[in-house]
């Protein structure tokens, strides 16, 4: 029995809190509508014309959540780099292709005095894989006078192949 007087001792404190919350407001409302002062004294005045209530839209909501919240403005920035390393993650993967050309200036050792040039391009392709093995394909391309060391082909350039594999990837890590 005491425990259900307890019960209700606690409902009753609860309701009381919330007529009293309720009447404060009431009264704040009708001070407002009949022109009554701080003292209480009711003034002679015609009741004020309610103005209509502002209407708050979302956009303007936000735009205060923005301006007074820069915790809000941190996140959005987490989520944009998020989706930057997204993106990035994806990509990770596709096919690089690339392209590049040397002009080489050089003494020749058959004819001495006269410097030979030479334009050497490349164009290929790098296939990378999710184990770290890297296919790469392409081609060379030899204009000019290609009689050096670093071009044995000739003019007709040359073909390449290779594979990249990281043999020792993780090796010292635990």
């Amino acid at each position: 029995m005491k425990s259900l007087r307890h019960k209700n001792n606690s409902l009753y404190r609860y309701l009381a809190y919330a007529v009293t919350a309720l009447a404060s407001v009431v009264t704040t409302a009708s001070d407002e509508v009949w022109g009554q002062d701080d003292a209480g004294t009711v003034q002679n005045a015609a009741p004020a014309a309610a103005a209509p209530p502002a209407v708050l839209t979302l956009a303007d909501v936000l735009a205060q959540a923005e301006v007074n919240h820069p915790k809000l403005r941190g996140s959005d920035a987490e989520r944009r780099a998020a989706t930057a390393k997204r993106v990035s993650k994806q990509g990770a993967f596709d096919p690089v292709p690339f392209a590049g050309s040397d002009y080489l200036r050089y003494n020749s050792t058959s004819t001495r005095g006269k410097p030979l040039d030479t334009t050497m391009s490349d164009v290929g392709v790098e296939l990378p894989f999710r184990n770290g093995i890297k296919v790469v394909a392409g081609t060379r391309l030899n204009l000019g006078s290609p009689k050096s060391p670093e071009s044995s082909t000739g003019n007709t350039g040359e073909w390449n192949v290779s594979i990249k594999a990281p043999l020792r990837r993780g090796l010292g890590i635990n």
